[in-house]
């Protein structure tokens, strides 16, 4: 039957159309693999920006919680201070202990503030 062989080898040429070397199917396929070669280029490339971003907050992060501690440590110390003014303000006005003129004590804290006002400068 010379029609169905004709039907048959018509059949056999589109789907050798379709599968072939040179077919659609290996166009796709081809074009599919190029496609994740790329993607796997920008994965790449993206986790290399995420690396540079994540040590760069590290840094940061880094020097703000040295910088807290160094805030925590002069709030201390100046709690500590001020304490201590209204205790020898007391012992003074009692007549327990000589006070400290207001210009020796301002002189004694602004050396202090002066060398933590350093260090915070050099942290930064």
């Amino acid at each position: 039957s010379a029609s169905s062989q004709g039907l048959a080898q018509s059949v056999i040429l589109k789907v050798d159309e379709l599968i072939g070397n040179d077919g659609v199917l290996a166009d796709r396929k081809e074009n599919a693999e190029s496609a994740v070669e790329v993607y796997q280029e920008d994965m790449v490339r993206l986790e290399e920006r995420i690396e540079v971003v994540y040590e760069r907050y590290l840094a940061q992060f880094t020097a703000m919680e040295s910088l807290v501690r160094e805030m925590n440590s002069t709030r201390d110390y100046l709690e500590d201070q001020f304490e201590m003014m209204a205790n020898v303000g007391v012992l003074a006005k009692e007549g327990l202990i000589e006070s400290q003129s207001p210009r020796e004590f301002a002189t004694d804290q602004d050396e202090y503030l002066r060398s933590k006002s350093q260090r915070l400068t050099s942290l930064a």
